[in-house]
């Protein structure tokens, strides 16, 4: 317990100047460690004896000014306590508000792509926004069911759930009849689709071309509107003169092609990926490695890839095998609070850095288990994802310990797609480092001076959780493929190089 934090908390619990992190904070030290609870009751009880004794409520002291802790204070903090625990029984917790999307679209598939500005990331939900693509080829789903095939140079612009803007660019749209009415603008004309399948050529400082190849699309121009059939084709100058043309049904990328292309260039990934496995088995700064590949799909073992049989081979519980981060790749599935990987005996460690790959589908648990070590005591290692999407590692100390977290990194539009992790404890530098995708997410100084100790740990739950937790399951709801422990820690660099071999798309 560290006595010296949670007494702030609770002075400025008793002053009434607690704020909302201050709270949470105090919920979780209280939630997790059983002295600190035992002290925050101790105090309510001793409230309670006095109150009876001499049948009246001491006087709360003045918040405007901080004080040495003294009998005085401590009654007042006990019956704040008092009234607190009160509550606690009395009044249901409050539960966290659901994310929501604030998008329009959804990013499902990216070829070579040379992005001019911010990349979003594959599987991503795009909120209203411009595409810039220098180079490469995407496919933009929209939220009202119509798909999109971009191919750079490209600026097309995310309007609404049904709408998109194509300053330049070629694009191909496919609109079922849910979408019908989809709309795509570009300077000098917009189309409202009929349930139709068509495509846009836009050249900078050039003519527009509409080719409709199924269906019916309205055609609207400087005032004049027209429907364009399946078959037809028109060009469109600068005056909004329309022009028939031939059409061009083969100078249109298609969905299925994109798909097919996609495929072949995430096996190619997955080869060279296959290629820096055998390099990363070799490392001999690699303590503990889990390609997720060894594994027959009926297997119930997680076979860490060293040569012989150890207890770091993992023991499978719950959690099935699926497919991975390509195709023909496999991951481990976590839905149900009994999901887990159980290993034991990692080692102790001066530094260390942990990787991962990971599909979050859903945050429905205070906490997501990454990887635990049983119960809370010094030198414990909990690396996990808090409700409010932030990346967190817990280390304890000789009676004491801290959370090092990042910004929240799990909007809604984050959920369902394969992020990189990658968590660094660098007890020379003192420091935490945390990288998301190969980048920097936050470099935090660590609190206390302690080595690390993974004796019995779990992927994807806690194993042993300390008596009388309120947030002892902690299952992951989403994937897993690919696991390293780093007996060191690494640099920006080594990680930046980790996810970019190992991402499932550029």
């Amino acid at each position: 317990m560290n006595s010296d934090e949670l007494g702030e908390l609770l002075e400025a619990l008793r002053d009434g100047t607690i704020d909302d992190a201050q709270t949470a904070r105090l919920d979780q030290i209280l939630a997790e460690d059983p002295e600190a609870l035992d002290h925050f009751v101790d105090r309510a009880l001793l409230q309670a004896d006095l109150t009876f004794k001499l049948g009246r409520q001491p006087a709360m002291p003045a918040p405007a000014r901080r004080r040495r802790a003294s009998w005085k204070p401590l009654l007042a903090l006990a019956a704040a306590a008092a009234v607190v625990v009160a509550a606690l029984l009395a009044i249901p917790t409050k539960q966290p508000e659901s994310p929501s999307y604030e998008g329009c679209a959804v990013l499902t598939r990216a070829l070579d792509v040379t992005w001019g500005d911010s990349a979003p990331s594959l599987g991503s939900v795009l909120p209203k926004r411009r595409l810039s693509l220098l180079s490469g080829s995407i496919q933009v789903e929209f939220f009202s069911g119509a798909r999109v095939v971009v191919e750079g140079p490209a600026d097309f612009e995310l309007v609404s759930r049904n709408e998109g803007f194509c300053r330049h660019g070629k694009l191909r749209a496919v609109v079922p009849p849910q979408a019908k009415g989809f709309t795509i603008g570009a300077s000098d004309l917009k189309l409202v689709d009929r349930g139709t399948e068509f495509g846009l050529r836009v050249p900078r400082g050039g003519d527009a071309e509409v080719h409709v190849f199924q269906g019916m699309v309205e055609l609207h121009s400087r005032g004049t509107s027209r429907d364009l059939g399946g078959g037809s084709a028109v060009r469109v100058d600068g005056a909004g003169t329309i022009l028939p043309i031939p059409a061009d049904t083969e100078g249109f990328l298609t969905s299925a092609e994109l798909t097919f292309r996609s495929a072949e260039e995430g096996r190619g990934r997955y080869a060279r990926w296959e290629s820096a496995s055998e390099r990363l088995r070799q490392d001999p700064r690699v303590a503990v490695y889990y390609s997720f590949e060894d594994s027959p799909s009926w297997s119930r073992e997680l076979r860490c890839n060293r040569p012989e049989r150890s207890p770091v081979d993992g023991a499978i519980i719950g959690a099935r095998w699926t497919d991975g981060r390509w195709p023909g790749k496999k991951a481990l599935e976590f839905k149900t609070p009994g999901d887990r990987v159980r290993f034991q005996d990692a080692g102790t460690y001066e530094s260390l850095t942990l990787m991962t790959w990971v599909r979050v589908d859903g945050l429905d648990r205070p906490f997501s288990g990454l990887m635990l070590t049983d119960g809370w005591t010094s030198g414990s290692v909990h690396w996990q994802i808090t409700q409010t999407g932030k990346l967190r590692l817990g280390i304890h100390g000789d009676k004491i310990s801290n959370d090092y977290d990042t910004e929240p990194m799990f909007p809604a539009g984050n959920l369902g797609r394969w992020i990189h992790l990658c968590t660094v404890y660098d007890r020379q530098a003192r420091e935490v480092v945390h990288y998301v995708d190969g980048r920097l997410s936050r470099r935090l100084p660590l609190k206390f001076d302690t080595a690390l100790q993974l004796g019995n740990v779990e992927f994807g739950n806690w194993g042993s959780p300390i008596d009388g937790s309120h947030y002892g399951i902690r299952h992951l709801n989403g994937r897993m493929d690919e696991f390293v422990i780093f007996g060191q820690a690494l640099k920006e660099s080594d990680v930046r190089e980790l996810y970019q071999v190992g991402a499932p798309a550029p």
